[in-house]
């Protein structure tokens, strides 16, 4: 168990086993709250005189409430679900959570303390030749170039 105290709010990491039983509970949820939804509309029908009377037959309230879920699933795909991916998004990158994020920030710190290296004997930058915009291709062709040359 790991302790990240770097966020505002101390998380607590207990690997991958954890999450995975979550999201098999909430999927074996979806099942269950539509036969409890489905259970609980046909209760509320068979009780609620006001809904027999505003939609006349228990197909056209089931249809209705059709309707609803499928507006609620359009707001839920076209606002809700890019807001929670670009949170789960944002959290994957953090540094304390990604490999990758922390080699490459590693690489790059790397990179700024040799930048001042990339100049040759006589105070040359190797790359001052090179027109701006010049591609891999190019950058390599000139240092190879330079090698076979020196």
């Amino acid at each position: 168990m790991k302790i990240n105290r770097e966020s505002i709010i101390p998380q607590i990491e207990l690997g991958p086993r954890l999450g995975g039983v979550k999201v098999l509970y909430q999927r074996a949820s979806v099942v269950s709250g539509v036969i409890t939804m489905v259970s609980a509309m046909t209760a509320a029908w068979s009780t609620t005189p006001i809904l027999r009377d505003t939609f006349g037959s228990f197909p056209a309230f089931l249809a209705v409430a059709g309707v609803v879920l499928a507006v609620y699933m359009g707001f839920d795909f076209m606002v809700l679900l890019p807001s929670e991916q670009r949170f789960l998004g944002t959290q994957a990158q953090r540094t304390e959570r990604s490999p990758l994020k922390r080699d490459t920030e590693r690489i790059l710190r790397r990179l700024d303390r040799l930048e001042g290296n990339s100049l040759t004997a006589d105070g040359g930058d190797y790359l001052e030749e090179l027109p701006d915009g010049c591609g891999c291709t190019e950058i390599w062709k000139h240092l190879s170039e330079r090698r076979d040359e020196g």
